[in-house]
């Protein structure tokens, strides 16, 4: 590699930082209004498990028909499950069984706030959240 790629592959790495720090800095507002968490989650499915057989993740969803409308920001719920699936699928990488499990139920606090709780699994020992 040349000095100059190197060099311009150094500056475009750090703009990259740059604007990570800047999104930090500078969150977008937020749209709140009533939100369908399974289309939010069923869409984000759609977007980041691979769905040819080379990749083989198996996907076992197992999601409530009539789940309560939520107060949030679709667009950034999908943006968030994104970030899920796609850390699931690092962790799995060198695995050859690669399996993501999903609930989603309602549930009840003791506040009664309006709930959901999202279960995801993966064959990884190491990624777990329950």
């Amino acid at each position: 590699m040349e000095f100059r790629e190197l060099v311009s592959k150094e500056v475009d790495r750090l703009n990259g930082i740059i604007d990570h720090i800047s999104d930090f800095a500078n969150p977008p507002r937020l749209d709140f209004k009533p939100v369908n968490i399974k289309e939010c989650l069923e869409q984000s499915l759609a977007a980041t498990i691979p769905k040819s057989p080379a990749n083989s993740v198996l996907v076992r969803t197992d999601l409530e028909t009539e789940l309560p409308l939520i107060q949030g920001d679709g667009t950034a719920l999908v943006d968030a499950f994104n970030h899920v699936f796609r850390n699931a699928l690092e962790a799995m990488a060198k695995q050859t069984e690669k399996i993501v499990t999903v609930t989603m139920r309602p549930t009840q606090t003791a506040d009664a706030a309006p709930p959901w709780v999202s279960l995801f699994r993966t064959t990884d020992p190491g990624f777990r959240r329950t």
